[in-house]
């Protein structure tokens, strides 16, 4: 991946500046993503809506061009449709913050099965 790769975002992307991760330079770019509306449904009826507001993603990229970090703080209202047997029936607002930092590129992954559970 390259800077001109990420022209495809919905906004001007920016250079926010240059950092370390994982020990390496990077080069921190600001990508704008809209927000939007979406609708849950149960039984045939709209339930609640929820609205996520538009956020900046951030995007880390090493001298090679990969992404070695994301970031973002997404906010978004859950309100409930007028009628909608949801409790409270008032909206309600959070903020959550994703960070992912990626390493250890070209190292052999090793998975394991996590051990059978006693309960079944």
């Amino acid at each position: 991946m390259t800077p001109s790769s990420l022209a495809d975002a919905n906004g001007p992307v920016t250079v926010v500046g240059t950092s370390t991760v994982d020990g390496r330079p990077a080069v921190e770019y600001g990508v704008p993503t809209p927000g939007g509306t979406s609708s849950r449904s149960a039984a045939g009826h709209v339930q609640e809506h929820v609205t996520v507001a538009p956020f900046v993603a951030h995007v880390w990229l090493d001298g090679t061009g990969r992404i070695v970090r994301t970031s973002a703080s997404i906010a978004s209202t859950v309100t409930p449709a007028a009628g909608a047997s949801v409790a409270g029936g008032a909206p309600s607002s959070y903020t959550s913050t994703l960070t992912v930092t990626l390493s250890g590129f070209g190292e052999p992954v090793h998975l394991s099965r996590p051990p059978a559970s006693g309960t079944g």
